[in-house]
């Protein structure tokens, strides 16, 4: 569990803006939430519960404890959470990884190297009680794949990588994913001043939207546990990001991110989160539709999306466009290979329902 320090007045006050409730606990359940102790922190292990933690801050009375996020270090955040804190606060597990380079002021093309011209990004969906039985399913995948220590799809060869695609859409989840075409940017690429932090941030909201919808279709109202795999990015300025448009949303998607808690996102690497192979798999399936270069001839490959299309979210006649995969903005702004667009207009999901799926 992350280090999280003294809890400063100001802390408090940023927490308490934010809507958090304090837990006035009995001295039976104060001892119950010691199994990690620190000078003023006392912590209740429960990795997939946003990493909360019970703690009584220098300035609180005594006997209140509050429910904290631990961000990396970088800040203390109170959560509004509501119940037991000793309960699942979130209701999924969501899992996202991206696929392509983020970088948006020198692009590759074929007379020029650069950055990769499309960037995508995934996320995997899954309820909390399936977490355990993927774990397992993942150690079944690797016993069956001949290759020692890999991280990504990327380590695998083609029919390794269909393989991976195939076993990972027998999971009881759901897969969402962002394509974007960096071609396209235009005005918005000089609006950010071409920062690729900022791409990845809007990027990320499209995804978190598709998401959110989902969930509320399924009538889910509290956020999940979101985990991004870590990488070079100022995760806080994105959780502000995050934080301004569901206060403020200008879209009808955006109104979707009221169950989204964004001071709860955590960030893992792979070596500390084996799971990431799943949205690795997806976010790879949808770069590789767009991919083209001499190492594959400029032919883009669909046969690892149509592996996984099963699982992807869907509306209620089991259309993915739109619900499970977001074009930026739309599929022929994307500038795929004529072949490729119609299998992915075509793409059929198992339909959504009002329970279960």
């Amino acid at each position: 569990m992350s280090h999280v320090g003294r809890v400063s007045a100001r802390h408090l006050r940023v927490a308490r803006r934010v809507g958090a409730r304090t837990h006035h606990l009995t001295a039976a359940r104060r001892a119950e939430a010691r199994p990690t102790i620190c000078r003023r922190v006392r912590a209740l292990h429960a990795p997939y519960c946003g990493g909360v933690a019970v703690v009584r801050g220098d300035h609180a009375p005594y006997g209140t404890f509050f429910c904290l996020s631990m961000l990396e270090g970088v800040g203390i955040f109170l959560l509004p959470m509501g119940g037991d804190v000793y309960k699942h606060a979130m209701t999924c597990l969501v899992l996202i990884d991206e696929s392509g380079d983020t970088g948006i002021t020198k692009v590759r093309a074929v007379n020029q190297g650069g950055s990769s011209p499309y960037f995508t990004m995934a996320a995997v969906v899954l309820p909390l009680e399936e977490v355990d039985h993927a774990r397992k399913h993942l150690e079944k995948i690797r016993s069956k794949i001949s290759k020692r220590k890999w991280q990504h799809a990327t380590d695998l060869n083609h029919f390794q990588t269909v393989f991976l695609a195939n076993e990972s859409a027998k999971l009881n989840c759901r897969f969402f994913g962002v394509i974007s075409n960096k071609d396209t940017l235009a005005g918005y690429s000089e609006r950010i001043g071409k920062d690729p932090q900022k791409f990845y941030n809007k990027c990320a909201v499209y995804l978190l939207e598709c998401v959110a919808q989902y969930l509320i279709s399924k009538g889910v109202t509290e956020s999940p546990t979101i985990i991004f795999e870590k990488r070079n990015h100022n995760y806080d300025a994105m959780r502000r990001y995050i934080g301004r448009i569901k206060d403020r949303p200008m879209h009808q998607n955006a109104k979707s991110l009221s169950i989204i808690n964004p001071f709860a996102i955590l960030t893992k690497t792979k070596a500390e989160e084996d799971l990431f192979i799943y949205p690795d798999i997806v976010a790879h399936a949808l770069f590789q539709c767009a991919n083209k270069t001499p190492s594959n001839y400029f032919i883009p490959e669909p046969r690892y999306l149509r592996e996984l299309s099963s699982r992807f979210g869907a509306n209620e006649k089991g259309e993915i466009l739109g619900y499970g995969i977001k074009p930026i903005h739309t599929l022929p702004q994307l500038e795929l290979a004529p072949f490729v667009e119609k299998e992915l207009s075509l793409l059929k999901a198992r339909p959504m329902v009002k329970t279960g799926g």
